[in-house]
């Protein structure tokens, strides 16, 4: 008997192992609510939070339509609010290994473009007039 637990316990080693890898969920997707604007080559997603976070655009890798390249084709007014569902990853901010991470948001879908409309509070108020001349 010990040697048959044995020999299963070495055969499912492999599996066990497999198991405790992290592995990135391409199958799980968020709803990211921002303004979307061009930064040079890449689209940049200025999120609506009190951060006001940016994530650069990406293709997801499970989608059949390349989503950023369609919406790389719109032109877009500033501001333009989109909500855009996709799934979280980093990468790096720039060609060398030492080059901090960044965030970046692989798109699965977009809906919900609003040309001439923010969803930051902070575009909803005019800049005060501080030390105006009176």
């Amino acid at each position: 008997m010990k040697k048959l637990f044995i020999a299963l316990l070495i055969l499912c080693l492999p599996q066990i192992a497999a198991a405790e890898q992290p592995q990135e969920d391409h199958n799980s997707a968020d709803i990211f609510y921002g303004t979307i604007e061009n930064k040079g080559d890449k689209l940049i997603l200025k999120r609506c939070d009190i951060g006001s976070h940016e994530y650069v655009l990406l293709n997801s890798p499970t989608t059949k339509t390349p989503m950023l390249d369609n919406l790389k084709k719109i032109k877009f007014k500033s501001p333009t609010s989109i909500m855009i569902v996709g799934h979280y990853t980093e990468i790096a901010a720039g060609n060398g290994m030492t080059e901090p991470m960044v965030s970046a948001l692989e798109i699965i879908d977009y809906d919900e473009i609003q040309e001439g409309s923010s969803c930051h509070l902070l575009d909803a108020f005019p800049e005060p007039a501080i030390n105006k001349p009176h």
